[in-house]
């Protein structure tokens, strides 16, 4: 933060504060967004969400034009995914818990159930998201088996 005299008035000019229409890194990101739910911000809330929602996307066709998924979207240094998964459940970021709760079970049980600070999640997170994963990889398991022993091929109705 510098401050400079202009015209007998001191002006702040703030180097850390993110530009407009652009996530800033998650060190600025995450007390911004806490700042703002905590004080009823909800102007400079709703604008931090609706720069967001670029990265985690909640229809097919935004995923697929999407540039920048999960964490990347936050720059370098780029966050462990369970503490943006922390993150949005403590702030009540609904829309973008399903795919930070996929982001974060993509690296399997050992970073899901990391011990590095800020990135060790409650028994509640930790328990929905292994039971999604779970779910996930037993749909997976059984479209494979399905196809595999040609139990049912609906794409393909000539079964080749």
């Amino acid at each position: 933060m510098t401050f400079q005299l202009d015209l007998g008035l001191i002006v702040c000019r703030c180097n850390r504060f993110p530009p407009r229409h652009e996530v800033p890194e998650f060190n600025v990101f995450a007390p911004l967004l806490r700042m703002t739910t905590k004080y009823g911000i909800s102007d400079v809330r709703d604008q931090l969400l609706k720069d967001l929602r670029g990265g985690y996307p909640t229809k097919w066709k935004d995923f697929k034009s999407a540039q920048v998924l999960g964490e990347d979207i936050f720059g370098s240094p780029k966050p462990h995914p369970n503490a943006v998964l922390n993150l949005f459940v403590a702030q009540n970021v609904k829309f973008a818990l399903p795919f930070a709760a996929y982001r974060a079970s993509v690296g399997g049980l050992p970073a899901l159930t990391s011990g590095k600070p800020g990135a060790v999640l409650p028994i509640h997170t930790l328990t929905m998201t292994l039971h999604v994963m779970h779910a996930l990889r037993s749909m997976t398991s059984y479209a494979a088996r399905k196809v595999a022993y040609g139990g049912d091929l609906r794409v393909c109705p000539d079964q080749a």
